[in-house]
């Protein structure tokens, strides 16, 4: 009897220590970013949206993502971008289409979602990815901003991202090391999402995301002198010295 209330408490101490260790992640989004953690219960402003809610391994796990992405920015970032509150879930969709990620920037709000198949690089990805819209909101009051510098770089299409959910028969994400000016399929979805491509990229340390983009760019000048648009961008948001490490980077 001694035995089993023994290994009883330990195992409640282990979930209570477990507990303590996600609210401290949880707290320290808040405190660093001052960004509210939602899981359940929202809204977005066309009640489009539908999704299931995380388990408690799932909501520690995901928190952990959005810290590693969180990482690349800082609060000051997230006081001058729309991006004020995270809701994560699982099996995200918008208008009965599975989605990654949905951002309603009326409510200053960012649904971000996993799914069985999606990896861990691939989730912090997509995080870059989807803040980058909102930086360039920030920038220019348009998700979908005709850059003149950037315009003469880029020869893709302008239909938009979301295309990508609907035929999945195509592989969009996989990096392409081959396809010139880009680094993969769905950047030439629209300037917008090749801009958050490449920032991703950049910023992503996961399955050498970074690695790829500097060793592209030593060969490709297209892409090299678009990340640097996009990283000259980012120091006009407080960045230091992004363009001269990434020269130095490529240039090695």
């Amino acid at each position: 009897m001694l035995y089993m209330k023994k290994i009883l408490l330990s195992l409640i101490m282990t979930i209570l220590l477990s507990v303590n260790f996600f609210a401290l992640n949880y707290q320290d989004l808040f405190d660093k970013y001052n960004i509210t953690i939602n899981f359940e219960n929202k809204t977005d402003t066309w009640n489009m949206t539908t999704y299931e809610k995380l388990s408690e391994s799932e909501s520690e796990h995901f928190v952990t993502l959005v810290s590693k992405a969180f990482e690349n920015y800082t609060k000051d970032v997230f006081e001058k971008i729309s991006l004020k509150h995270i809701v994560l879930v699982k099996k995200l969709k918008f208008n009965n289409v599975l989605r990654a990620a949905v951002p309603d920037n009326y409510q200053k709000t960012l649904f971000l979602s996993i799914n069985d198949s999606y990896a861990d690089f691939y989730i912090v990805h997509y995080i870059i990815h989807e803040i980058n819209h909102y930086i360039e909101y920030y920038f220019w009051k348009d998700y979908r901003y005709k850059w003149p510098q950037y315009e003469k770089l880029y020869f893709g299409e302008s239909d938009g991202g979301e295309n990508a959910y609907i035929d999945t028969s195509i592989d969009y994400y996989s990096y392409n090391p081959n396809l010139k000016g880009f680094l993969n399929r769905y950047s030439q979805m629209g300037e917008e999402e090749d801009r958050s491509e490449i920032i991703a990229y950049y910023f992503n340390t996961l399955n050498d995301e970074h690695i790829n983009l500097i060793n592209k760019c030593r060969q490709d000048d297209i892409l090299r002198e678009k990340a640097k648009l996009i990283l000259n961008l980012y120091e006009k948001l407080g960045y230091k010295d992004l363009v001269k490490k990434f020269n130095q980077e490529v240039n090695k």
